[in-house]
Formats: structure tokens, C-alpha cells, sequence
């Protein structure tokens, strides 16, 4: 049982529009970035660890000594093998080289940052300690925002204290957010 709330906002109109579509280009472009690397190391696609790019997934079974195996992905119905880079090679760090200039944008991060909604707190989930922060998401032109609530402060003093949304956000209850994202 979570002793964590959360208030729920959702953001609708221009300004929501226009953020989604910032998000999307920034996350399309980045995708054009990782397929081009991909197509020029012959795989299929590239393997990723939350935003961070770390390898490649090919079609085929690969016995390249610039790679290693790492762990098989789950891409068009297939389970495919994914491989790192090996760094004690020329032509691996070279990939590796490439694969750390890429980043997957991670759209819940900067649409929470560019709606000034970050909020993180301290709190116990389960008897044990951990940091909640706040998250967003969007589906068709709709924006979603979900920040944690401390119930009571332990020392009485709340150090992050509850964002302001924007004028074009505003707070609703958790079915209507959840109404807004399909579910």
C-alpha cells in the first residue's frame, strides 16, 4: 500500500498542442539518428537502457570481434539478438563513440520541465523510503501531468513545495486523467 497521493493535472488547447509537437520532433528526430547509425552497422534498430542508446539489435546472429552479446529484443514479433560494443576493439569504441552521441529524449522529463510541474519528495511506499517524482505523459492533444503529495512533511517543513501550474493546466481527478489517456 502506497502512502504516497498524487495530484493529477491535464492540459489541453494551443499551448499543449505545441508542446506535444516539440516533443515529437525532438523524439523523431533522434529515431532518424539512431536508424541511421543502425543502417550503418548493418542491424536492424538500436538497443536502449531508459534514454541512453547502448547497442545494436541485429537480424542475425552476429561473430564480429567489435561486438558482444548482450541480451536478445523483442522487435517485430522477433526476438532478436542485441549486442554491445566491445571497447578493447578500434572499430567498437568507434560505434561506442557513435551510440553515446545518441540520446532518446524521455518526453515524461521535458514535458514536466517545460510545464514547471518537478516536484520530487521523500516518501514511504511499503515501510520503506523512496523518492517519488513527478511524471506526464500525452495522448492525441491532451497532456497529463502527475505530482506526488507528501501527506505530512516529517520535520513540518515541506522543502519542495507544490508547483504552480501554467494557466492552460489544471487540476483534475485521477479517472478524469486517466479518461484523457485511454484507459
Amino acid at each position: 500500500m502506497s502512502d504516497v497521493t498524487y495530484q493529477h493535472y491535464i492540459g489541453q488547447g494551443p499551448e499543449a498542442e505545441k508542446l506535444i509537437r516539440t516533443v515529437s520532433e525532438e523524439i523523431q528526430t533522434e529515431r532518424l539518428k539512431a536508424v541511421a547509425v543502425a543502417e550503418k552497422y548493418g542491424a536492424v534498430t538500436c538497443m536502449q537502457r531508459g534514454s541512453f542508446v547502448v547497442g545494436l539489435v541485429y537480424a542475425e546472429p552476429q561473430n564480429q570481434n567489435w561486438l558482444k552479446e548482450s541480451v536478445k529484443i523483442q522487435h517485430d514479433g522477433k526476438l532478436l539478438p542485441g549486442y554491445e560494443p566491445r571497447l578493447n576493439t578500434k572499430k567498437g569504441k568507434e560505434l561506442a563513440k557513435h551510440l553515446k552521441a545518441l540520446t532518446m529524449p524521455d518526453y515524461s522529463k521535458r514535458i514536466v520541465a517545460a510545464t514547471g510541474m518537478g516536484r520530487t519528495i521523500l516518501a514511504l511506499v511499503g515501510g520503506r523510503a523512496c523518492l517519488c517524482s513527478s511524471s506526464a505523459g500525452f495522448r492525441g492533444e491532451t497532456i497529463v501531468v502527475k505530482v506526488p503529495v507528501e501527506p505530512m512533511p516529517q520535520d513540518g517543513i515541506d522543502d519542495d513545495p507544490m508547483p504552480t501550474p501554467p494557466p492552460w493546466i489544471r487540476q483534475c481527478k485521477e479517472s478524469e486523467m486517466l479518461a484523457a489517456m485511454g484507459k
